[in-house]
C-alpha cells in the first residue's frame, strides 16, 4: 500500500501521480519499463443504446428547430396560405417512424406499429381536411391504411416464433395477393370503375403460382437442400 508523499492520500498500485495533487509516484523498489494497467478507463464509454438516445433526442432537438421558424414564418406572413402545417405534419411523421423506436429502450413491434399508423392516418387527414374530397378519407385512405396495419401485425405475430424460410415465403406472398385484393375493392369502389378487381387478379394470381412453387419446395426436400446450398437459405 502506498501513500502520496506531498499529500498522504493512498494511492493505486498502478498510478503514476497522485490523483488529488498530480504529484509523480515514484517506487523506488518497482523497475519495470512495462506500462501498469490504469485503474481507470481513458475513454468515457456510453452504452449503444444509451448513445442511440442520446442521438434520438439531438435530433429531434434539430428537427424542433425550423419547425417553430416556419410556423413563426407562417404567422407572420399569412398571405402565403397555412403551408406550415404541410411543414410540421411531414416532420411529425417523421418523427414517429425513425426517431420514436430509437427513444424506446425496449423495441415494442405492435406499439410502434400502432402509432404509426395512427401517425399515418392523422398525416394524410391533414390534408383531408385543407382540400376536403368528399369521401376520400373515410371510403379509401383509412380501410387501406387499417387494412394493411392488421395484415403486418399478424405477421408480427405470427413470426415471433422462429419459422422456416420456406413457410415465410408462403405467407408473405399470401397476403400480397389478399391485400391486394382488399386495395383494389376500396379503390375501385371509390372511383366507380367498371371492372373492378382488375389489376389485383393479375397480383393475386403471380402470388398464387409463387405459392404453389415454395408449396413443392417445402415438400421436395431434394430440391430444397439444392436451392439451400445454391442461394445460401
Amino acid at each position: 500500500m502506498s501513500y502520496c508523499v506531498n499529500c498522504g492520500v493512498e494511492l493505486d498500485s498502478s498510478a503514476k501521480i497522485c490523483a488529488l495533487c498530480s504529484t509523480p509516484v515514484i517506487n523506488p523498489n518497482i523497475k519495470t519499463t512495462e506500462p501498469a494497467p490504469v485503474p481507470y478507463p481513458d475513454k468515457y464509454m456510453i452504452p449503444p443504446k444509451v448513445r442511440r438516445r442520446y442521438a434520438a433526442f439531438l435530433a429531434t432537438m434539430i428537427m424542433l428547430i425550423p419547425n417553430i421558424v416556419c410556423v413563426l414564418v407562417n404567422l407572420l406572413v399569412p398571405r402565403g396560405g397555412k403551408w406550415s402545417i404541410f411543414v410540421v405534419a411531414s416532420s411529425a411523421l417523421l418523427w414517429m417512424m425513425v426517431f420514436l423506436p430509437m427513444l424506446m429502450k425496449k423495441t415494442r413491434p405492435f406499439i410502434l406499429l400502432t402509432v404509426d399508423a395512427v401517425a399515418l392516418c392523422l398525416y394524410i387527414y391533414v390534408f383531408y381536411a385543407i382540400y376536403r374530397q368528399e369521401g376520400w378519407f373515410t371510403g379509401l385512405v383509412f380501410p387501406l391504411i387499417a387494412g394493411l396495419y392488421v395484415i403486418i401485425a399478424g405477421m408480427i405475430k405470427w413470426l415471433r416464433k422462429k419459422r422456416d424460410w420456406v413457410k415465410i415465403a408462403i405467407n408473405v406472398f399470401l397476403s400480397i395477393a389478399v391485400y391486394s385484393l382488399y386495395a383494389d375493392f376500396f379503390i375501385s369502389r371509390f372511383y366507380e370503375a367498371e371492372r373492378p378487381l382488375g389489376v389485383s387478379l393479375v397480383i393475386a394470381a403471380s402470388c398464387i403460382a409463387l405459392i404453389i412453387f415454395f408449396k413443392f419446395v417445402e415438400k421436395n426436400k431434394r430440391f430444397r437442400a439444392w436451392l439451400t446450398r445454391k442461394f445460401f437459405v
